[in-house]
């Protein structure tokens, strides 16, 4: 929400639009910005101005919107831009030559135009020196902050939508729950989560494959039979990264309990110090897996 004030300084003749005199004039434009946090206040200047009271409202409006301009979230991103547009239109007055001091007298009108009577400020003198590089330094200020500020939300909502992946691929893992697989021969096997580790998933895999996806499954029609059936083969324990058993795709059918039984190689590989898969095991091992 914004509200917005205008100086009325418009003049078509090149006489200066502010203070009347008749000298060289050219048309600017300087803008103001307030921040109020939920809302903002702006205001701005145009018209043919001279160079003393194009520098002047330069001053004022700079100043003010340098202090206070970036206070909001619409006014952090519309200060910068103010800041370069009030810099250049005072580069713009910079080149016209100094308007004659006007001189005080009682006949002068009480009505005098903000920074009649100020000196104007020379381009190559200290003051001009310090404004412009408070003007510069803001405006780097600025885009270095707003930089910062989109990259560090774009890292936190990339790092938020990974976090969220994995929540969901953590939470579709469950302990004794069985999933079907699918295999590099395009059909699909029957998985059983015997234990769950941090990285690490320790299953049990059986002979019975299927050329679709399996969306129930009877497990007492459930197998495992020798390594060497030709109908296909089992492990009763096989050790995985995490990773690696994501990669078979693994969607849940139904879940079980998991007896002391089944937990038997998991104990010897326990007691072992046994390694992990980090890599899909089960090419390597029907190619060692001698036939009947």
């Amino acid at each position: 929400m914004s509200t917005g004030a205008s100086v009325a300084v418009s003049s078509p003749s090149p006489p200066c639009a502010k203070c009347g005199m008749q000298v060289p004039t050219t048309f600017v434009t300087f803008h103001q910005n307030i921040g109020m946090l939920v809302m903002r206040q702006t205001a701005h200047v145009s018209g043919y101005l001279c160079r003393r009271c194009a520098t002047a409202y330069f001053k004022e409006y700079t100043l003010t919107t340098l202090l206070a301009g970036w206070w909001g979230m619409i006014s952090f991103f519309v200060t910068p831009c103010y800041l370069i547009n009030n810099l250049w239109e005072l580069r713009k007055a910079q080149r016209l030559p100094v308007p004659p001091v006007l001189p005080v007298s009682p006949e002068m009108p009480v009505n005098i135009p903000f920074g009649e009577r100020s000196q104007p400020i020379d381009a190559g003198s200290r003051k001009s020196k310090l404004i412009n590089g408070a003007v510069i330094f803001s405006v780097v200020v600025g885009v270095g902050l707003v930089t910062t500020f989109v990259e560090k939300h774009r890292v936190a909502a990339l790092t938020g939508c990974l976090m969220m992946a994995s929540c969901t691929q953590s939470e579709s893992l469950r302990t004794g729950a069985l999933y079907s697989v699918s295999s590099e021969t395009g059909a699909f096997g029957i998985a059983k989560i015997l234990v769950l580790e941090p990285g690490v998933v320790h299953v049990k895999i059986y002979k019975q494959t299927f050329p679709t996806r399996p969306k129930s499954i009877d497990p007492a029609s459930l197998t495992l039979g020798d390594m060497g059936d030709p109908d296909g083969f089992s492990i009763e324990h096989l050790p995985l990264a995490r990773q690696v058993f994501l990669s078979w795709d693994p969607v849940f059918i139904s879940r079980q309990n998991v007896s002391d039984a089944e937990l038997e190689g998991y104990k010897m590989w326990k007691e072992a110090r046994g390694g992990v898969f980090s890599v899909d095991p089960r090419p390597i091992i029907k190619s060692n897996v001698p036939r009947r």
